[in-house]
């Protein structure tokens, strides 16, 4: 006799959980495909926005370097493209003319189209934006009022979302732009396309659209004050409340790149030593027409200006000072006209340079770089015909056969650790009034040289590099000055 069998309960609730327990290993495993998902897509948009922000900084370098050898007056450093601001009147993609007011910071777009490039996008399919220093703009570089140099401090603070400073830790520390990716939307954000002119990277151009704050730091608004620190924010893991990312520039960084490329000649065949050369020999000219447009015929020279001032950007706060035989070069001689009885000329560089020319620019850029010595026999207030021979002459190496009207000096890069930070923003310390920032050995322990008659170096050991050009006496009453530096 067959019997059929019965399910017990028991067996019934063994399938039951069988089947829940496949449930869940089903959705286990969904949940970590998905995750795995969304991993590697994360992953995948992190790398892009990376590689997007590191192509655009090396390409506003290059950018910077090619340009200050291509144009046909060398602007005597590098500078960077200012922000994309507005497709008006310039096309999207495009550098504005000006960046605004000198010397204030400013954000827009990374200007894609004047950097040679496509447009440049971050992981989550938005245009990279950009935020320049306003002392190392292109549109200001060779302003009267500017002094643009591998000395010139950035004026961008780059913070992490924990506060601690990435960039800015010192004066001379501080970045001179940051490109920001700017990630997806955060609430409140409109990123509304414009009714036109955004055909490549769409939206609009309202920084506060894109851009986050965090920590009481606003990255959509940087300072509008001249000079100003402006501060910034970054994370490298976008959450839902902030998701800026950020990379910069420093002022080393560019310095760098100068210093490699100035080794190479130009389009000329001139190479960044030639060409401080020449603005050195533009200088010996200029005071030479100087020494020759005293009607008394005695050849004086200015007085020079002091190691400290104001303001080291502008050209006419480089003024004489009486009876200052050693200091910078001076801009404005009215001093020295007063001390000659009126005879001397009140600028030095009165109709002796072309406007817009290399040495013009050069001597824009690099003027704080510049210093002067006057011989005792030269000075503006000297009324006997110069004579070396009383021991009130120059000399140079312990050469007291050789005696000189004046010396110029160019002081190279920074050594032994020194700083030339200048007093703007006015809390930083003013180290560009100490001499000994700028110039080694008895070239800078001869100053004040109140007699005029110190004996310079022209060489030294290791951690000296200043360049010296000597001016004789001759020089200035026979023939041109010589154009070559000091034996």
């Amino acid at each position: 006799m067959k019997l059929n069998r019965v399910n017990s309960p028991r067996h019934q609730q063994g399938v039951v959980l069988i089947i829940m327990f496949t449930i869940l290993i089903i959705a286990g495993m969904a949940l970590v495909i998905s995750g795995l998902n969304q991993g590697s897509s994360r992953l995948k948009n992190q790398r892009q926005t990376s590689e997007a922000l590191a192509k655009a900084k090396a390409t506003l370098l290059s950018r910077a370097i090619y340009l200050g050898y291509k144009d046909n007056n060398d602007p005597g450093y590098y500078s960077l493209p200012c922000p994309d601001r507005s497709v008006n009147p310039i096309a999207e993609g495009g550098a504005d003319s000006s960046c605004g007011s000198a010397h204030a910071t400013t954000i827009g777009r990374l200007p894609w189209r004047s950097l040679g490039l496509p447009p440049i996008f971050d992981g989550n399919g938005e245009c990279l934006w950009y935020v320049l220093a306003g002392n190392h703009n292109n549109s200001k570089i060779n302003n009267n009022n500017t002094l643009f140099n591998r000395d010139t401090n950035g004026q961008l603070e780059i913070r992490n979302i924990a506060n601690q400073i990435l960039a800015g830790d010192q004066p001379e520390n501080r970045a001179i732009a940051a490109i920001i990716a700017p990630g997806d939307a955060m609430p409140g954000q409109s990123r509304t396309a414009l009714s036109s002119g955004v055909d490549h990277c769409g939206g609009n151009y309202n920084a506060s659209n894109y851009l986050d704050t965090a920590n009481g730091i606003n990255n959509a608004t940087p300072s509008a004050v001249a000079n100003a620190v402006t501060k910034l924010v970054t994370t490298h893991k976008p959450e839902e409340s902030f998701n800026d990312q950020i990379i910069w520039i420093t002022r080393q960084e560019l310095a760098d790149a100068f210093t490699e490329r100035a080794t190479y000649p130009d389009k000329n065949g001139r190479t960044f030593n030639d060409k401080i050369d020449n603005l050195m020999v533009g200088v010996a000219a200029c005071l030479k027409t100087y020494a020759d447009a005293d009607p008394q015929g005695l050849h004086r020279l200015p007085w020079a200006a002091p190691i400290a001032l104001n303001n080291y950007s502008q050209e006419r706060d480089y003024d004489d000072q009486s009876n200052t035989h050693f200091g910078r070069l001076p801009y404005s001689t009215a001093a020295s006209r007063i001390d000659s009885g009126g005879n001397l000329l009140s600028e030095l560089f009165l109709g002796c340079i072309t406007p817009n020319s290399e040495i013009e620019n050069y001597h824009r850029n690099w003027k704080d770089h510049l210093f002067y010595v006057v011989a005792g026999s030269h000075t503006p207030d000297q009324t006997p015909p110069p004579n070396c021979s009383t021991g009130n002459c120059l000399t140079a190496n312990g050469n007291s056969g050789q005696q000189y009207a004046a010396i110029i000096l160019f002081a190279e890069r920074r050594v032994s650790g020194n700083t030339r930070n200048a007093p703007q923003p006015s809390s930083d310390t003013d180290t560009k009034r100490l001499l000994s920032s700028y110039l080694e050995g008895v070239n800078a322990t001869n100053f004040p040289d109140a007699g005029g008659s110190g004996d310079y170096q022209t060489t030294g050991g290791t951690g000296f590099n200043d360049r010296l050009y000597c001016i004789s006496s001759s020089d200035l009453i026979m023939g041109n000055p010589m154009i070559n530096r000091c034996p």
